[in-house]
Parts: C-alpha cells; structure tokens; sequence
C-alpha cells in the first residue's frame, strides 16, 4: 500500500477512504511520529475532546489498514510510504525525471479542510507551495539540459509545465528570466506571458529567439595565446593531498556542458585552497586560453557589487555612472576565460548573476567556492567533504603516512617548529587529532600549529575538551580562518533566525538524528533542513540520517545552553529516545529484527543523552528506557555500559515493588551475567525472583527463572540447573507462551552444550526447533539451525554443520537480517577454515565484516578480524595474524564484550608462543580463562591441535607448575587490564616479582 497525495488524496491499495485518518497518515509520512496530545488538538482543535477523537480515528485506520500505524502511549507513527516522501528523496538524489513523473498534481489539491486547526491548514498550504516549488525547478533544470543539447523545442513543452506547475506561487524574476528563455528558444505561445508577468516585477525582458539559442548553443573554440593572463597567487606552503578531487575538478571544467561548478563545503574544509590549485594546474596546462582569475567575494556584503568586484579584478577602470555588469560582459565577449568567484555565501542573494554572466560570456567558465550551492540551471555542483582519516589509531608509521591527512599534519608541524619529526609513539596521538576534526583541513593546520608548545598527544586531549585550542595568530590568515571558532561564527551570521533556532535546538541530539526526530524534538521544518544541507551545516547520510561536524556541534551546544528554554528541547529529546526504545523493544524478536536494532544502533549516542537526563529528571522513565533497551545492549555488545546504567536507575526509583521494578532487576542480572560476574547476577535475579513471587508476576519470574539456571550451571550445580529450566518451561507452559516454551527448549540444550554434551544438545535443539517451524518463526528457525550447526560441528558432523549453517543465512537473507547473516557467514569462515578452504574462508570473513562494520557493529566487527587473524595464523602468517588480532580489540573494546576480547588474547597468546614469548603467552592464556572461561570459541575450537602444540611448547619452556602458576595469577584482571596488557602498556605484578 501506498499514500497518493499529489492530485488527491487516497491509500492505493486500499479501500480504506475516511479523509480526516488519511489526511493524519499523510501528516504522519511527512513529519514522522509525532505526540498523541498534539495530533488531536492539530486535528480536532474544536472537538469536545480531542483525544476521544483521535482515538476513534486510530481505531478506524487500525481495524482498515492493519499495520500501518506504530502505536503507544504517547506517540503515534506509521510506516506506509507515500508519493510526497519519494519526491523529496528524488529531488535531494536530483533525480528530477523521477519528481516530476510523481506529481500528477498539487499536494492533497481539492482536499476539505473544514473543522481542521490553523496551524494544520498552514502546514498543508506551506507544504503544497513547497513542493511545488522544488518540482518547478525540476521542470526548469530538466528544460535546460534538453536546451544545451539542441532540444529546443523539448526545452520550451518542459519550461511551460514548469510554469503551469500546479499548487506553485507565481515565479520570482530570476525563475520568469529563464523560463521566458527557454520558452522563446522553442517558439513557445507562453512566451508573452512570461514576458507580460516578469513587466508586473519591472523586469524587461527583451531577447530575441536568436539571442535565446545563442545561450544554449555549442561555445566558440577557444583562441590561441601564448601568454595567458592571470591573477591567481600561490601561498607559500605547498598544495598536501587531494588529488582525486583536483582531477575531478580540472576535467569537468573541461566538459563542454560544464560552464560553472560549485565547490560547496563547510568551512575549513579548504574550499579556497583547491580551487587556487585548479587554476594553477588549468592555467599550466594552457585550457583557457584568455586567462584565469580569483575573485575574493569575502569583502562584499551587497549582490549588487559583485560585477565591479569582477570589473576591479580584471583590471578595468569604470566611470561613476558607468555599468559594471555590462563593462565586464563587453570586456570578455568571447575570451576562452575561467573566473574563480570565492566565498559567493557572502553574496548568494546575487546566485542569478552567474547565469546572466554565462549567457552573455559565450566561452567563460566560471569556478566557484560556497558554502551552499547555488541552485541555478547551469550548476554543476561538486561537495567537498574533510580528508579521509584512519579508521584505528593502532597502525604503524608507515601506514600513517600514506594519508594525506597526516602528511598535513607533519608538513604544517614543520613549519611551526623545524625539528618536528612524526614518531612511531605519536602515530596514534596525531590519529586522534585528526578523528577529533574530521579530516578538516583547517582543524589539521590549527591543530599542527600547536607542536610550538605542547606535544601531539597533549594537543589531542586539549581539542577534546575546549575547542577554542584550534587557533592561529598568523598575520597572513583572514579573521574568519585565525579559529574554528571565527569560521562557525561567519557561518552563523549568514543564517536566517529560523535556521539559528533549528541548529541550536537541534543541538541536543547527539551522533545525528532522523528527519522524524527533527520535527519532533525541534520543529524543525523539511524546507529548513533542506535548506541547512545546502549550507553544508548539516549533511544528509545515505540511509537518510543527518549529522555535522562534531565540532560543529560542540559550538551550536554552546549556543543552545545560552537559549531561553533550553530544558524543554533536552525533554522532548529525552521522552522522543524513549519511546523509540519502548516501540522498538517488541520487534527485536520479530520480522523486523535487523532494521530496528540499526534504528536502536544509529541512536545509541541519542539514547545515552536521554538516559543521563531521565536519570536526573525522571528517575522511573530511565528505568523503562534501561528495560526496554536489554536485548539491545546484549546482542550489541553493550552489556557492562547497560548493566551501569540500570544500576544507577534502581538506585534511584522509588516504588521498589511495581512490576517495572522486577523487570528492571532481571534485566540488570541478565546483563551481570553476560559480563560472566555471576555473583552480581544472582544478586539481582533472586531479588527479582522474590519480588515476582510475592507479586505474582509470572512472566518475570519465568524469566528469571531461566538465566538462576544459567548461573547454576556455571556454578557445576547441574541438578538445580535443570530444576530451575523445567520450573520456567511449567510457568512457560501455564502462561501459554509457545514461543517461551521453544526458547526453553533451546536453553535446556544449551545446558547440555556447554557440558560438552553434545549429542542431547543437539536433540533438543531439534525439538526447539520443530516448535519455531511449526508457528513459522523464520527468525528464531535460523537462529537455531545457528546452534544447532555449532553444535554438529562439535559432534564432528562437518556436513550436518555447513547444512545447517547454510540454511540458516539463506533464510537471514531472506529476512534481510543482516545481523544474523554477518554472524552465520562468520561460522561459515571458521569452519571453512577449518576445513583448510582458506579462500573460501577469507571471502566468507570478509563479508562478515563488510555486513558488521555497515551495522557498526563492535563485537561483530572484532570477531570476523579474528576470524581473519584466524585465517593467517593457520598458515603461519603470524605477523598479519598479530595485526588482525590487535585491531579486534579496539573493538571488543568499543562493544565491551568480554568474550570476544577474550578470543584476541588467546589468538594472541598463540603468536607469542610462536616467538617463544613463553611468559607472555601464559599471560594472556590466562587473561582469556578468567574473563570468559570457556565460552569464547577461536583457536581452541577452530584449530584444536595447533592450540594443543602451542599450549604443549609453553608448558614445556617454563616447566608445568610456573605455566600454572602465571596462569592462574592474572585470572582476575578486568578488561581494561587485558588490553593494556595486549598493547605493552601494563604488566600485571606476577611479571614483576619475576624479573625482580
């Protein structure tokens, strides 16, 4: 199903019809999820109660249009698509042939507002004005393109629909100028209109059809002089990086369609300086022959003096009353010359100067630097993001001199003091540095200048904390570029006070927010926030989120703490993540896994902002934020950050006896269990348990039930073990939980795996999943086909393992569950691995990690790096094994998973024994034992007779008992004392005592 909402309004696919719920779909498409109490006073604002009235119309599209609204408490959304979303989506991708087939009329043109808000009937006439709007200019760029080509009649049927574009107010001057252009071109009979329209604004248009075509037509060949002039200075310290963009550039000048490119990027990005280099590169190669010249615009503050800017450049003296637009025009003619405008923010009031300039200027190509573009018909136009930046800071220092961005770095470094030289130790500080500003080359040279005084790693921790460290008091720099601070200032004075207040209370939200989030956190308009990405203060990333500049950020912070009303935005922030969470939370079991734990994923900073203010404002909402958001947290990795953040709620809350409580309890349990700290688990799971007895909360305590089991298990105490899974399956089974019954199952053959009995695992795991076939849970089919593979692997059925597993990604791909697929295709790797296919092994691994780091998934991410360390080490490639095996542990990190950081040190240990670092390799054996026992699974498992040697060569260089010894010495190290120990930056006191 699908909403039409161009010509009129109905649900295609349905026979669904009431106006007033399509017309709240409509809203809801377009504005995304959106408060319960605010929708019925925007719809029913003269109903005796509103609420009642919504609630009957929820009613009515939930019993007519099953699945289309996502439903709670407090906000509503729907997840049906329309023709007005893709249209947006189209126009921002400047697929205008796609916009223009979809608008089959204006926006819910005919529609009855009788009865609705004024507010309601602003937001539909505003929005049928803009989308009108944005298809008219689709109309005029596609009727230009026909016209460079020769289409001239084309060009004039597209400029007149262009013209007659339904729902579109009248067209402002410079819009009439081209449409009457591109209408005479084709001899069209709406000439005269234009031309009688564009009289009432006192423009007069007088061209001539020749003159119309000339503007259109092939240029002139360039002339031939051997001496070309030009203006452009080059600045003292050389030209670092950017080659890709620089070919880019200089080759579309040299495009015959091409007669004007926009450089457009946010400040700092180094916009000025790469032009200035084009033009060189342009004017050494003798392209244009008549000259290339730069063109500060940066001094202006008036449109209107753009031409005696260009005039005064060019040399040309004019008299007082004397036009500086026609001086410049009569000067070039028809010179084969290229203009650098920079700095045209300054002026974009003036963008439609560039086409009158080209129009009359037959072989003039113009270059020009923005920060927005231009948004005029013969734009081309080309964004400038930051330096691409090393994914880690663990690389060597070759590595880290094959990027640009660090080449700046030293290169500026040096120039602030002679004797810098990069060393190996400050490979990761200057790493950081360059992460901190995003590549941006300004933020680089700021930085780099700083090595006058401190050194790379203080320079960094100084960034993280005050951003005004990034200045320079260079004499030779404008006042705009002497600080990030000045360049976002510059930025901020350009923008309207309706795009100040959006950036400001956008502030709040934290890695990037969702279009959805905009509106209903800061009202925040499509029109502003498309208007904000064209001046490169915001960007749009390719799944649709929008984020900036982490500096950005922190200085549209500053503003909003200054803001009158600022805790209304961090609450509506706060209560927005939380509801997101609460709807998300059912649906991590359900069809849609993959897509809302990458919803959760994309907002997991969003989410951390909102619990830190619940925790201080709303105490028991933080509770159901921290409940609802503990699968998350487990499956992501996220289990000793989650289990801190429930601590802190139950410490907190007030009614310790609700239901929430007991929830609120398991979950913190269930997450000290993942961290494998037993004795806090149980803490937490008995209480919870006591509580859902006395209160009789069954479910609760089914729960419970079944994870005191897991703890028993892990205690050896098999017999309670079991009493407590078949205690849960007989509350599973009086609750009719079906699905409860299947995952009981499942857990009972997880107790006999990990007793290494893998033969009834395997024959439970076969009836859990008869049961998930039976009511067609594909989801949980493939996740037990994933235990069930695992599990004949360990019965050395290899076959029975590869089926298994293979049948469970097909399905995942079915599903499109990408987490899951990642995960299986990692099974896949280490099995073929096994099986000694290592090219096969290689691919599988790495599409495993090609899937994790697009879901940005930590523990995933550090588990096919092991997997690939796997791969290596199996043939003796220790070194790129080492490598893979110390970049996993950023992540395991990162995901605060403690098995998988477990799994690196014993692939760790493995290389150590191999350079008959004896010492070691005990160390960080032992280090694996005791943060993850035996559940982590990589050499030992995958590999188990080369495990056996290395284990064997170890014991037999220290002598069994100091193996023993330096084993069980380290078994209580936490995390953080594993991977210091990894990267040699700790040595736990066993070491000590013996080298003393």
């Amino acid at each position: 199903m699908r909403l039409r909402t161009f010509g009129s309004l109905e649900l295609q696919g349905s026979r669904f019809n009431r106006p007033k719920p399509l017309l709240l779909l409509c809203y809801l498409t377009l504005e995304g999820a959106k408060d319960r109490r605010y929708l019925s006073t925007l719809f029913w604002p003269n109903a005796k109660n509103p609420a009642t009235s919504l609630r009957v119309a929820l009613n009515r599209l939930k019993n007519g249009v099953p699945d289309a609204l996502i439903i709670n408490d407090h906000n509503v959304q729907t997840t049906l698509p329309s023709d007005a979303q893709t249209l947006l989506t189209a126009i921002q991708t400047r697929d205008y042939q796609q916009a223009i087939s979809l608008y089959t009329g204006s926006f819910l043109a005919g529609f009855d507002l009788q009865d609705s808000s004024v507010e309601l009937e602003e937001w539909v006439y505003g929005m049928r004005e803009f989308l009108a709007s944005q298809v008219r200019q689709a109309y005029v760029w596609l009727a230009e393109q026909a016209a460079l080509k020769g289409a001239f009649h084309d060009a004039a049927l597209l400029a007149e629909k262009g013209f007659r574009t339904a729902g579109a107010a009248d067209p402002e001057p410079d819009v009439l100028e081209r449409l009457y252009l591109l209408m005479l071109t084709g001899e069209s009979f709406q000439s005269s209109l234009v031309k009688d329209l564009a009289a009432e604004y006192g423009l007069d248009l007088n061209v001539t059809q020749k003159d119309a075509r000339a503007a259109f037509e092939t240029r002139a060949a360039p002339s031939a002089h051997n001496n070309v002039a030009t203006n452009l200075v080059q600045r003292g310290n050389p030209f670092v990086g950017r080659a890709e963009e620089l070919r880019t550039i200089t080759g579309q000048l040299q495009q015959p369609d091409c007669r004007l490119l926009t450089l457009h990027g946010a400040g700092g990005v180094g916009k000025t300086r790469l032009v200035t280099q084009a033009g060189a590169t342009l004017l050494a190669n003798k392209v244009f022959a008549d000259g290339v010249f730069f063109v500060a615009l940066d001094v202006l503050d008036n449109p209107a003096h753009i031409a005696a800017e260009i005039a005064t450049t060019l040399g040309l003296s004019l008299s007082e009353h004397q036009d500086a637009f026609s001086a410049v025009t009569a000067h070039i003619a028809k010179q084969h010359m290229l203009l650098i405008l920079d700095n045209y923010e300054q002026v974009m009031q003036g963008a439609t100067m560039t086409s009158r300039l080209l129009r009359a200027c037959l072989n003039l190509k113009l270059l020009v630097t923005s920060r927005e573009r231009l948004n005029v018909a013969e734009e081309f136009a080309y964004l400038l993001n930051g330096l691409p930046v090393p994914e880690h800071t663990h690389m060597s220092l070759q590595d880290a001199q094959t990027y640009d961005v660090i080449q700046l770095f030293v290169e500026r470094a040096r120039r602030a003091r002679l004797e810098f030289q990069l060393r190996p130790e400050d490979v990761a500080s200057v790493i950081w540095i360059c992460q901190l500003v995003e590549g941006l080359p300004l933020g680089v040279e700021l930085a780099a200048a700083g090595v006058k005084l401190m050194n790379p790693q203080e320079i960094a921790q100084s960034i993280t904390f005050d951003m005004d460290t990034l200045y320079t008091t260079a004499r030779d720099v404008s006042e705009r570029h002497q600080s990030l601070r000045a360049t976002f200032e510059y930025s901020w004075a350009l923008l309207t006070p309706k795009e100040q207040a959006a950036l400001t209370h956008l502030s709040v939200c934290v890695g990037g927010f969702t279009r959805e989030a905009a509106s209903q956190i800061a009202n925040v308009s499509i029109p502003v926030l498309v208007s904000l990405v064209d001046k490169s203060l915001l960007r749009v990333n390719t799944n649709g989120r929008y984020d900036r500049h982490v500096l950005l950020y922190e200085f549209t912070r500053e503003k909003h703490a200054r803001t009158p009303g600022k805790n209304d935005a961090e609450q509506k922030h706060a209560h927005y993540y939380l509801n997101l969470a609460q709807t998300a939370a059912p649906h991590l079991l359900a069809e849609q896994q993959a897509t809302w734990y990458k919803k959760l994923e994309d907002d997991k900073d969003n989410l951390r902002q909102a619990l830190r203010y619940l925790l201080t404002h709303a105490p028991e909402d933080a509770l159901k934020l921290g409940v609802a958001l503990r699968r998350y947290w487990e499956t992501r990795g996220y289990v000793r950050e989650g289990g801190s953040w429930l601590t802190d709620a139950l410490s907190i809350v007030s009614n310790q006896r609700s239901e929430l409580y007991a929830q609120a309890l398991y979950a913190a349990g269930s997450l000290a269990h993942k961290q494998r700290d037993m004795t806090r688990a149980e803490q937490y799971l008995q209480r919870c348990a006591n509580l859902a007895r006395e209160e009789s909360y069954a479910q609760v305590l089914a729960d419970t039930l079944n994870l005191l089991a897991g703890i028993a298990w892990s205690q050896n105490k098999l017999s309670a073990s079991r009493a407590l899974l078949e205690e849960s399956l007989a509350t599973k089974r009086t609750l009719n939980d079906d699905r409860g019954i299947a995952a009981a199952l499942s857990n009972l053959g997880l107790l006999e795996f990990v007793q290494g009995h893998y033969a009834r695992a395997q024959s439970l795991y076969t009836g859990s999943l008869a049961r998930y076939r039976d009511f067609k849970d594909q989801r949980q089919i493939a996740s037990t086909l994933r235990k069930l593979g695992r599990t004949y692997y360990r019965c050395d059925a290899h076959d029975d393992a590869s089926r298994a597993l293979q049948e469970a990604l097909s399905i995942s791909r079915e599903l499109r569950d990408e987490l899951t697929e990642g995960r299986l295709l990692n099974d896949l790797g280490c099995l073929a691995c096994h099986e000694r296919q290592y090219q096969t092994a290689t691919q599988h691994l790495n599409e495993s990690l090609a899937i994790a780091r697009r879901l940005k998934a930590p523990r995933d991410i550090a588990n096919a790096l092991q997997g690939l360390g796997l791969i290596h080490y199996a043939q003796q490639d220790y070194a790129v094994a080492e490598t893979y095996f110390m970049n996993s542990l950023e992540f395991a990190r990162d995901g605060y998973d403690a098995e998988s950081i477990a799994a690196a040190a014993e692939g760790l240990a493995s290389i150590a024994a191999q350079h008959d670092a004896f010492t070691r390799a005990a160390l960080l054996w032992g280090m694996a034992q005791g943060l993850a026992g035996e559940a982590f699974e990589l050499i030992r498992v995958y590999l188990p007779a080369c495990y056996a040697q290395d284990v064997q060569r170890v014991k037999t260089a220290l002598g069994e008992d100091a193996f023993v010894s330096l084993v069980r010495s380290v078994q209580g190290v936490d995390t953080a004392d594993v991977i210091a120990f990894a990267f040699k930056r700790w040595v736990p006191d066993s070491v000590r005592q013996l080298r003393n």
